[in-house]
Formats: structure tokens, C-alpha cells, sequence
């Protein structure tokens, strides 16, 4: 059986933050007092691939994957305690193991031009986009998926758009409602109360022999 965003979307979270990989993460000192919401947009080759709706408060992450209608279909949350991928439909959290956890857009936001230095990235121009004008930088991507390209709010030093070239085409980014400082508390990161946690592994396993119930039981009703 074929896993797909509809029937499991607490692994398009994963999917798509890897797919920007393209950080080398900073120390927990690095990203003290730093705090920002924004939607993230993802397109591969023009077709769109997820939205999000993101926070960012220190160390903190809370990444809704928002699905049909804008309802979250996923959730991602790291917190002190751990890194998780949660279903608000089934109300189940997989625990991401730390060899999975691999670097993200995110964890470069708080220092962005540091990170631009240690890549040599190259201005290549400048441009006005949605009335904010922006630097245009490029470099290596330091996980060898391609040639980056990244426009940064000159006022901010936050990117509102990165492009990824690689063999398979072009990653789009887009930033938009960039707001920070947002008014956000502890809870925001933290799993609802009635959340059962489960290991990785298990969470696929259980989420598959659900669907595999559920395709029987249209079977059988035919």
C-alpha cells in the first residue's frame, strides 16, 4: 500500500522540512531570544507541495501542516522534551528519533546572515518583493542538493524566498505574514494533554494497519 499525503500526513512534516536540508544547525546559545511566525510555502517545479503555518520562539517549533481548507492535517512540534510528529485527527504523536532528525530551514532563521557567510554566498542583485526590499544571494547548497538562490529582507536579514536547483528541478520557498515577536506562550509547543506518544516506527506501523482495515472494510461493503 502507497503512504500519501492524504493518508498520512504527519509524514509530509518530515518530508518536506528535509527537502530544505540545506543548514548546519546552530547551538542552542546561537538561537537565544529569537522569535518569529510566518506561512511557508513549498513548490517543487511549480507544483505546490505543502503549506505551513510556523512558529519559531528560541528553541522552540511548532510547524502545522495545513491541509483542505486550511485545517492542520499535521503537526510538527519540538520542545525541550523532544521532537514530535502529531495527527489532531487520531491524536497520536511519533516521536522522531534523533538519526532522523535532520537539519531544517529553521535553524539557521536566528543568524541568517552568519549562515550566508560560512556558505560564501555571492550578492548577486537586488530586488523589491511584496514592497520589501531584498538582497539576492547565492551559493552551494553545504548538503549537495543543488545551487541555492535566496532573496533577504535587507531590514530584517530574514530570506522571504529560497530556490533550490537540483537535478530533479527547482524547491520554492516562500515566506509570507512574517511576524515577529509574536505574542506566543510555552503551551503553543507542547502536545495536547490526551496525546498518546508512540515511537516512530510503531506510529507508521499502526497507521497502516489502520488504513489496511479501513481499504477491507470499503472492500467488503462493495
Amino acid at each position: 500500500m502507497k503512504i500519501t499525503l492524504k493518508t498520512f500526513p504527519v509524514l509530509v512534516i518530515s518530508l518536506s522540512f528535509s527537502i530544505l536540508a540545506s543548514i548546519d544547525p546552530l547551538t542552542a546559545a546561537e538561537t537565544t531570544a529569537f522569535s518569529v511566525s510566518y506561512d511557508q510555502n513549498i513548490t517543487a517545479n511549480g507544483v505546490p507541495v505543502a503549506h505551513f503555518k510556523i512558529i519559531f520562539h528560541n528553541s522552540n517549533i511548532r510547524a502545522e501542516f495545513l491541509g483542505e481548507n486550511s485545517v492542520p492535517a499535521g503537526i510538527m512540534f519540538r520542545n525541550g522534551s523532544g521532537y514530535y510528529n502529531y495527527n489532531p485527527q487520531t491524536k497520536v504523536a511519533a516521536r522522531v528519533p534523533q538519526n532522523m532528525q535532520q537539519p531544517n530551514l529553521t535553524d539557521d532563521l536566528p543568524a541568517y546572515d552568519a549562515y550566508l557567510k560560512r556558505n560564501n554566498a555571492i550578492l548577486a542583485g537586488t530586488e523589491t518583493l511584496d514592497g520589501r526590499e531584498t538582497d539576492i544571494y547565492t551559493f552551494k547548497d553545504p548538503l549537495g542538493h543543488g545551487d541555492v538562490k535566496t532573496w533577504v529582507w535587507k531590514e530584517k536579514m530574514f530570506p522571504v524566498k529560497i530556490e533550490v536547483t537540483g537535478p530533479e528541478g527547482v524547491t520554492t520557498v516562500q515566506f509570507s505574514n512574517i511576524q515577529f515577536d509574536p505574542p506566543v506562550t510555552e503551551t503553543d509547543f507542547e502536545l495536547p494533554a490526551d496525546t498518546k506518544v508512540m515511537d516512530f516506527e510503531a506510529a507508521i506501523q499502526e497507521t497502516q494497519t489502520a488504513l489496511l482495515s479501513e481499504e477491507s472494510g470499503k472492500k467488503g461493503g462493495k
